[in-house]
């Protein structure tokens, strides 16, 4: 930074100190020039000025000028306000040598819209010489970022100018020299080296609020960023380097660049202050009154964008009053907010301090208050280069402050943190020993549960029918019993019964409500139910038996006031032993028959054993059986099984197209094949209900 600082002191000496003689014009109307001169002024001795308050278009004729009533400059750089009309001047130069010379003539304010140089020729016409910012780039005759003119001037004559000047109603300050060629350059190249040092600061100091902003996230570094950089851009508009690099031939930017992004820049530092000063902590009426200055600010940016006139003179206007007022009220509030103890408001202060002072010299000088010279036209880049270095060292140090006081805030949580992990660790420590009794409660109870429940499947398993029983009364069965759990809802029962001097065997798959403890209590009650239906059976009746047990489980749910709507699903069969003919009838569940590559499927009855409000009474099938047909009983837990790339149901269709796939079948490829099927379509899906499935295989 420190060599930066010298490289800037430097340059701005020797911008100052620039060798050049200076004429002071003192002749009345004519300047002579010798072919000596470097540095000329246009004074009130020397120039002439005429407003065309009409609007009116003038002859350019020479004879209608000298009915002009030009008067003397008021001062040597008149600021003539915010003005639509043109302004016409007049001045004359002699050459008292005995050979051509050239001289430039170079006008202070680079951003005037129109700028026309007139010479009258022996017919008395006036011949024009265009130039200012909405000239062409490809139509000046002299590239800069300045408004000047080549004048030529024959040896021993003396010339008339007039110059007609247009801003469009932007601030109208006006102020210029005649320079010679050398002069012109190098002091222009002085100025270029000068400012550029300036932008190059200001494009360093944008870079590290960016950076510092990438790193912290904190809305005050990125709003400081923001009004860096349409600060920046509207310094390269005022300074002209905007029409000569970044949008030339663009008179639309030409025209509304300095406006918007001048209200842009008064926006983003005002939501800067706002967060430096902390203002919604220590003065809260004051940032909400800064908070609604932000409105007619975006406001006034909008307009300025408009190509309007009179939305782009309002805008003009209400940014320089909205920059005053905002310079007025933030320095008090800076001072409130030291007094109030907060240390990085010192260092805002100070450096609001200058950008005020050039502030003002800027929109003084813009109201005509103040004149325009060197130090009113260049004061504000030296006030804005310490501004935005203060203001950027400001924020360092509030982050090192936070960053301080984040270090000293953690240090305590940490002594918190670490009482409280002692204090902590005592309490896990014993909610450890509890959990751990609790824990041992819960596995010995756990495996006292478990141990009764195994005790009740070996209950719910000796009154299944014993693989004895099922091989004496029905051979060629195959069976698949998986519970969901321990023990289960569905069962399978089958017994033989012996009437009016034939033998019969019955047998069913029957789902109780339920599965787990509850199911299995449900299958005992089922089971006896079937058991004391069967043995009060007198005629050969599926139908019979299945309301007979109906009527027992009703009666033994229904022994207390209340009333319980649980029940069971069935399907059974009667077989007449060395027979063909079987009886049927189904509660819910029904009966299918693979007969010769084909499924028969008997639809049971809709309504279930136990309590219910259907009086349907259970259809009785009555067929006979042919050699090589199989018997298919089953509960609803295979069809009702989620699985699948889908997750949905296996369902009556996956049942059925695994059976009818089956090649030459057999009872046991039957049940394994459907078994297989299955538990592939579950793959990882959890069994979400018991499963029954009995296939008898009729064979005489």
């Amino acid at each position: 930074m420190k060599p930066l600082l010298i490289s800037f002191i430097f340059s701005v000496f020797c911008f100052s100190s620039i060798s050049a003689n200076v004429i002071g014009a003192d002749v009345p109307y004519t300047i002579q020039l010798s072919g000596y001169e470097e540095y000329v002024p246009l004074t009130n001795k020397t120039l002439f000025y005429w407003e065309n308050e009409t609007g009116k278009n003038i002859p350019l004729t020479d004879v209608h000028f000298y009915r002009i009533p030009f008067n003397a400059l008021p001062n040597r750089t008149p600021n003539f306000g915010f003005i639509q009309h043109d302004v016409w001047f007049q001045f004359s130069l002699r050459n008292t040598e005995h050979y051509g010379q050239v001289i430039y003539l170079s006008l202070n304010n680079p951003n005037l819209d129109h700028a026309e140089l007139f010479k009258p020729i022996e017919t008395g016409s006036l011949i024009p010489l265009d130039q200012g910012d909405l000239v062409p780039t490809h139509l000046k005759r002299i590239i800069s970022r300045k408004i000047a003119f080549r004048i030529e001037l024959p040896a021993l004559s003396t010339n008339y100018y007039y110059l007609r000047v247009n801003n469009g109603g932007e601030q109208f300050h006006f102020g210029a020299s005649l320079q010679s060629e050398a002069y012109f350059h190098q002091n222009e190249s002085n100025e270029n080296y000068f400012l550029g040092i300036y932008i190059g600061i200001l494009c360093f100091v944008i870079l590290f609020n960016c950076f510092m902003w990438l790193i912290t996230n904190e809305k005050l570094s990125l709003n400081y960023s923001l009004y860096l950089i349409t600060f920046l851009f509207l310094q390269l508009s005022l300074l002209g380097f905007g029409k000569l690099y970044l949008w030339p031939d663009n008179t639309y930017l030409i025209n509304h660049a300095n406006p918007f992004f001048a209200t842009t820049s008064v926006l983003f530092l005002l939501r800067f202050s706002r967060i430096y000063l902390n203002l919604t902590t220590l003065l809260p009426r004051i940032d909400r009154i800064f908070n609604l200055f932000q409105f007619p600010l975006l406001v006034i940016a909008v307009l300025s964008l408009i190509p309007v006139e009179f939305a782009y003179t309002f805008s003009i206007v209400a940014v320089n009053g909205f920059t005053l007022l905002l310079n007025i009220f933030i320095l008090p509030v800076a001072i409130i907010a030291i007094r109030k103890g907060y240390q990085p408001a010192k260092l805002f202060l100070i450096a609001f301090l200058l950008l005020v002072v050039s502030v003002f010299a800027f929109v003084l000088k813009n109201f005509g208050i103040l004149p325009s010279n060197f130090f009113t036209d260049f004061g504000f880049q030296f006030g804005s280069t310490a501004e935005v270095i203060l203001f950027s060292l400001g924020i360092v140090i509030r982050f090192k402050n936070f960053r301080e006081e984040a270090i000293n805030r953690l240090e305590e949580i940490n002594l918190i943190k670490e009482k409280a992990n002692v204090e902590l660790e005592e309490k896990v420590k014993l909610r450890t020993e509890e959990i751990e009794f609790q824990k041992q409660e819960i596995e010995a109870k756990n495996e006292e549960i478990i141990s009764s429940i195994s005790y009740a499947k070996r209950i719910q398993e000796a009154l299944l029918p014993n693989p004895l029983k099922r091989a004496h009364l029905l051979p060629t069965s195959q069976l698949w019993y998986a519970p969901k759990d321990i023990v289960a809802g569905d069962f399978y029962w089958m017994e033989e019964k012996h009437i009016n001097g034939t033998d019969f065997v019955f047998f069913a798959i029957g789902d109780c409500t339920g599965h787990g403890v509850p199911g299995a209590m449900m299958s005992v009650l089922c089971t006896n139910a079937l058991n004391a239906a069967l043995t009060a059976l007198t005629t050969v009746s599926t139908s019979e038996l299945l309301e007979r047990c109906s009527a027992i489980l009703r009666e033994n749910l229904n022994q207390y006031n209340g009333t319980i709507n649980d029940g069971m699903d069935i399907s059974v069969c009667c077989l007449e032993t060395g027979s063909k003919s079987l009886i049927w009838s189904g509660a819910n569940n029904p009966l299918w028959i693979l007969r010769s590559g084909e499924l028969i499927e008997f639809s049971p009855t809709k309504r279930p054993i136990g309590n219910t409000t259907i009086s349907d009474i259970f259809e009785e099938h009555k067929m006979v059986l042919e050699e090589r047909d199989f018997l298919l009983l089953f509960s609803d837990g295979i069809i009702d099984q989620f699985g699948g790339p889908k997750g949905k149901k296996f369902k009556k269709t996956g049942l059925r197209e695994t059976i009818l796939n089956q090649e030459n079948p057999t009872g046991e490829s039957l049940k394994e094949g459907i078994q297989k099927a299955l538990l592939n379509w579950m793959s990882d899906s959890e069994q979400i209900d018991d499963i029954a499935l009995l296939i008898v295989e009729i064979a005489f």
